[in-house]
């Protein structure tokens, strides 16, 4: 991922201050930039680092957990198949705003952990994968590992939002102006 992106604010956003950090990358090469970053936020230094590729830091005694990966063409028609398709969208206030696809729930990405109950008590309703989407992917990615670990059965969708309207989802563009805490029903 880009370490020089929004990778180290969502990590801000998703974990409580103190939480001891270890960052995995292929080499130190790949850790340092991550190291640096985490500074601007406060994070001095990380409890450990690792490096080297997954499966050599797996073993049989420690299950490593995977989820699916979707497009939007994909999510189009699932849609298509079932119009109750429980969608979750986790970017922001003002990019909800913007458009959305109808019927999804909205709650961004930064509230999820404090929603997390609210969350997984819907998706646990909903008896079938929730599927998850953002703007490109990576906060959908975020997302569905807090989830995964609730227990909650997703699909995340890897995918750039400007792509759902292309896969023929329906797009929501609210025409009320700016949401001042309103929630909306679509």
């Amino acid at each position: 991922f880009d370490v020089h992106g929004n990778a180290v604010t969502y990590l801000g956003w998703m974990i409580d201050w103190g939480t001891p950090i270890t960052l995995l990358g292929a080499d130190v090469d790949e850790v340092q930039p991550m190291q640096r970053e985490l500074v601007r936020i406060g994070i001095d230094r990380p409890v450990a680092y690792a490096t080297g590729s997954p499966s050599d830091w797996t073993s049989a005694s420690v299950p490593v957990s995977a989820y699916p990966r979707k497009t939007h063409v994909d999510m189009a028609a699932a849609l298509a198949a079932d119009p109750d398709l429980p969608m979750l969208d986790l970017r922001r206030n003002s990019e909800f705003d913007d458009g959305y696809i109808r019927g999804a729930k909205h709650v961004p990405l930064h509230e999820l952990r404090g929603r997390l109950d609210e969350v997984v008590t819907w998706a646990n309703q909903q008896g079938r994968p929730v599927w998850l989407y953002c703007g490109s992917g990576f906060r959908a990615s975020a997302g569905a590992s807090v989830l995964e670990a609730a227990g909650v059965d997703l699909i995340h969708v890897d995918d750039d939002f400007p792509n759902a309207a292309k896969a023929g989802l329906p797009i929501v563009t609210p025409t009320h102006g700016h949401r001042l805490g309103a929630t909306y029903a679509d």
